[in-house]
């Protein structure tokens, strides 16, 4: 079994944006469930989510780095920028084939596919927009982060669904319910 290191956290999230104000909002059991101002919600049985409000992608990296990510990539990149920095670890330094991209998601970025399907139904396969696609898969986010930080080892990204276990041997499977 290899050992696994956790060295940095970084939080973008509906509490706001960086560890400290997450943790100082979890300490206090704010909720960062609001009600949403970004599309009409009166079609919806729902007008509340846990929308993340104080993120501005350009606080973490250039606008030429971000324009093409969708906004659930932006949010990794900058998250996986402050626990890069909250580590205390120089990138530099390391064999960056030992160093690994794990993530998380449930949809990835729907925006993305939203807008890359609605192109393709309006103007079929020859006007669906190609810049839209890479982002439509819920890896991109994980890739983003080793492009930005030229991590060349592991990386893995776990959906909705998915059941992690341990087999008789103690090795991991994952399968997808």
């Amino acid at each position: 079994m290899t050992a696994i290191s956790i060295t940095g956290i970084g939080v973008i999230s509906s509490l706001g944006v960086g560890r400290e104000v997450f943790w100082e909002g979890c300490l206090a059991a704010r909720s960062g469930i609001r009600q949403i101002a970004t599309f009409d919600t009166e079609p919806y049985g729902a007008n509340v989510a846990a929308c993340v409000v104080d993120f501005k992608p350009a606080e973490f990296m250039s606008p030429m780095t971000y324009r093409r990510m969708s906004c659930i990539s932006r949010m990794a990149v900058a998250a996986s920028i402050e626990a890069v920095d909250d580590s205390g670890l120089c990138l530099d330094r390391m064999n960056r084939e030992r160093v690994a991209v794990v993530m998380e998601t449930s949809y990835g970025s729907s925006s993305h596919v939203d807008g890359f399907y609605q192109s393709f139904l309006a103007d079929g396969p020859r006007g669906a927009q190609p810049l839209l696609f890479p982002e439509t898969v819920p890896n991109a986010p994980a890739g983003h982060i080793s492009i930005y930080h030229n991590i060349q080892g592991p990386n893995a990204t776990f959906c909705q669904n998915e059941i992690v276990s341990r087999n008789r041997h103690g090795l991991c499977q994952v399968s997808f319910g």
